[in-house]
């Protein structure tokens, strides 16, 4: 069975950072450990996408004196806040032993994402997902006639 998890923004307590609205408002030198946005790391693409959703850029993070940290491996990047490399991580798998041993040795606060973020990255999925049934129906050789796609075993095992 696969585990359910969720990627988190955890920053260390002493930054006074709770919320997305904080990291706007008070502009902190936060640096965040997290994978890179490489094109093909899932978590970098979130990560990168939740900021820019949240209205924190790159650029801005690293107008502020912050930035990012980067490496594609969870472990990497929770020994980065460890270190003091890092005071801030945006990862997945919180449910790990790794994340286990650095909240309970850190003060953090974890970050709840804003809800109109998740809306828009939920729309966003749902535009993707409806963009790969229609293909999945296309190459199926589906709604020959024209008219719009329609489920069939045959498609629906295309997935």
């Amino acid at each position: 069975m696969k585990p359910n998890s969720a990627i988190v923004l955890a920053v260390e307590a002493n930054t006074g950072i709770r919320s997305f609205a904080d990291i706007r408002e008070k502009h902190p030198s936060l640096r965040i450990a997290t994978s890179g946005n490489d094109g093909v790391n899932h978590i970098g693409l979130a990560v990168h996408e939740i900021m820019n959703r949240a209205g924190i850029s790159r650029k801005a993070l690293e107008s502020w004196g912050g930035g990012y940290v980067e490496d594609e491996r969870p472990a990497s990047c929770l020994q980065a806040v460890r270190e003091g490399r890092a005071n801030a991580i945006f990862f997945e798998a919180i449910m790990t032993a790794g994340w286990q041993d650095l909240a309970n040795h850190h003060d953090l606060n974890f970050v709840p994402i804003e809800a109109d973020v998740l809306l828009g990255l939920e729309a966003l999925a749902l535009r993707s997902t409806r963009r790969k049934e229609l293909s999945a129906f296309s190459v199926a050789g589906e709604a020959r006639d024209g008219g719009p796609p329609r489920a069939s075993h045959n498609a629906a095992a295309a997935h």
